[in-house]
């Protein structure tokens, strides 16, 4: 039985999943397995690389029910959760079980930093969303011993597989805040823990546009209705709503205006999650 199972979901980045399967080929912790969950359209062999991989073929579009699907089919004590873009530092799984043996209660998660990949033509952009900008959010964190569920974050991230059995991913969330919510629920029901290591390093390999996280932001924004209405406590919807009412006409004038370019990304990015609280709230309404 493994100590660790290393969950990553992919959907037809067949290229960029290599390099984080080489990445963890030269992990000096070796006591894991890997559990690739495949949400690809057509589906290809991939590689072993001397891991003993398990694919699992996913035919939905849904990284929640992948992830659960994976956990429940792994063997370790312990899931560590990474991206299919992700190339591991090869003393990553070996930082995050440092901590784990020396927190060995249930309730506590592991969460790496997620930076770059140094080999890429990085943008400005791309530097002011992280890895202390909207992506990631590092420098806000206060106390790297309890960090929060809003860093409960997918892309390097470890916790006991009993936990993750017990409290799944929402189905109902295919993607977008998928994980967040997770976090929320744990640590409102069985007082989670986040233990933020700087030095458990994956290096993020993909190139993000403007409007790639501008999309996503959508995407997150429509999740949050699912969200607030699941958990009432989060926020007052109806004042949401009337703040949305009064943002939205203001924002669609600002974004037109070309600031500052961190201005510029900062009110873009108001507007394209506050659209997607407006795409979502319609769809509920759509649906009643």
């Amino acid at each position: 039985m493994p100590v660790i199972s290393v969950v990553v979901t992919t959907r037809n980045r067949y290229d960029v999943l290599a390099k984080t399967l080489e990445s963890l080929e030269r992990q000096v912790f070796r006591d894991f397995e890997v559990i690739i969950a495949d949400l690809s359209e057509e589906k290809m062999g991939i590689p072993d690389y001397g891991l003993g991989l398990k694919v699992i073929g996913i035919t939905e579009n849904n990284v929640s029910q992948a992830r659960n699907i994976a956990i429940a089919k792994s063997s370790g004590k312990y899931i560590l959760i990474i991206g299919d873009d992700q190339i591991c530092d090869p003393h990553l799984l070996e930082r995050h079980m440092n901590i784990h043996n020396r927190h060995p209660d249930e309730n506590v998660a592991v969460h790496g930093l997620s930076d770059w990949d140094k080999s890429l033509d990085i943008t400005p952009y791309m530097r002011f969303l992280a890895p202390d900008g909207a992506q990631f959010n590092y420098s806000n964190i206060k106390d790297p011993s309890n960090c929060g569920f809003f860093h409960f974050l997918t892309c390097n991230l470890s916790l006991k597989r009993e936990l993750l059995l017990k409290e799944p991913f929402d189905e109902k969330i295919p993607f977008a805040y998928e994980d967040v919510e997770l976090g929320y629920r744990m640590e409102k029901n069985h007082r989670l823990r986040i233990i933020y290591d700087k030095d458990a390093i994956t290096l993020h390999h993909h190139i993000v546009s403007e409007d790639d996280f501008f999309r996503k932001l959508e995407l997150c924004g429509v999740s949050m209705v699912y969200v607030y209405r699941k958990h009432p406590e989060f926020k007052n919807i109806p004042l949401l709503k009337f703040k949305l009412m009064i943002a939205m006409p203001l924002l669609s004038v600002l974004r037109r205006i070309r600031f500052k370019k961190e201005i510029y990304w900062r009110i873009n990015h108001e507007y394209h999650y506050a659209k997607g609280l407006l795409r979502g709230f319609s769809s509920e309404k759509s649906a009643n």
